[in-house]
């Protein structure tokens, strides 16, 4: 997991060997059980799979929170809720790497 790590001009930099698989706006990201400010509030950004991580860029460029990365390996309690009336949404927990 990383926060704001540097990116070139609004897009990503992937690693050696990584593809982009989904791109797209207008993604809307929450985070819970944090209290520092960059995770406080809704944010709204561009979202990127790649074949090893998911990649959160913020669309506000003054925001705390510019970016937020993870590879699938530390994703845990992965579960995709589909409510009658709303957007479907994906919610699980990241575990922070060391």
């Amino acid at each position: 997991m990383s926060l704001n790590t540097a990116h070139a001009n609004g897009g990503v930099l992937i690693h050696a060997g990584e593809s982009i698989l989904l791109f797209t706006e207008n993604v809307e990201i929450d985070f819970h059980g944090k209290d520092e400010a960059a995770f406080k509030g809704r944010k709204t950004g561009k979202l990127y799979l790649t074949t090893h991580r998911m990649i959160f860029n913020n669309k506000h460029l003054n925001d705390p929170l510019a970016s937020f990365s993870f590879p699938f390996v530390t994703l845990s309690q992965v579960e995709l809720e589909q409510p009658v009336f709303g957007a479907n949404y994906i919610k699980g927990k990241v575990r922070a790497q060391p």
